[in-house]
């Protein structure tokens, strides 16, 4: 019986962790993601104005780079 019970208590922490990461990942690209996007948007708009084109092309390449990251 103590098998059953410690495998069963591994599917129950497994299904929590899951579904944790589900919520969290839903609350950061619904709520964070998107300020975080603002941000970045004015920053480059900014240097963008200021004729720096090049610094604004790599920072955004960089954020997709990492946005990319923390998807997969």
């Amino acid at each position: 019986m103590d098998i059953l019970s410690g495998a069963t208590m591994i599917m129950l922490m497994t299904i929590l962790v899951v579904f944790t990461y589900s919520f969290l990942s839903d609350i950061f690209s619904f709520f964070i993601a998107p300020r975080i996007n603002e941000r970045l948007d004015n920053r480059i708009s900014i240097l963008h104005k200021m004729g720096l084109h090049e610094s604004a092309n790599v920072l955004k390449a960089r954020w997709v780079y990492n946005w990319w990251d923390l998807i997969r």
